[in-house]
């Protein structure tokens, strides 16, 4: 799974690797729900309520596919671009 993320998404000291990860874990884990862990993303602000709600649900099955299966996840590599990384 990849992950575009703008440099505003990072906080603190953590690299974009740790915010991804953090961002996976929060999935995994139930930390909290999709909308809310894309408040702290790039997300547009323009993009509208039904595709909003479409990449939560998609979150909420990619939280549960890691659940079920148990995996353990680590940040492998990080290649950034500019802004992005």
């Amino acid at each position: 799974m990849v992950f575009l993320l703008g440099a505003g998404f990072a906080s603190g000291s953590a690299g974009p690797g740790e915010e991804a990860l953090d961002f996976m874990l929060g999935l995994r884990d139930e930390q909290r729900a999709p909308n809310e862990l894309l408040e702290a993303t790039v997300l547009s602000r323009h993009t509208g309520a039904i595709r909003r709600s479409a990449i939560s649900q998609r979150l909420s099955l990619i939280g549960r596919y890691l659940r079920n299966n148990r995996y353990e996840l680590k940040v492998s590599s990080e290649k950034r671009d500019g802004d992005l990384a």
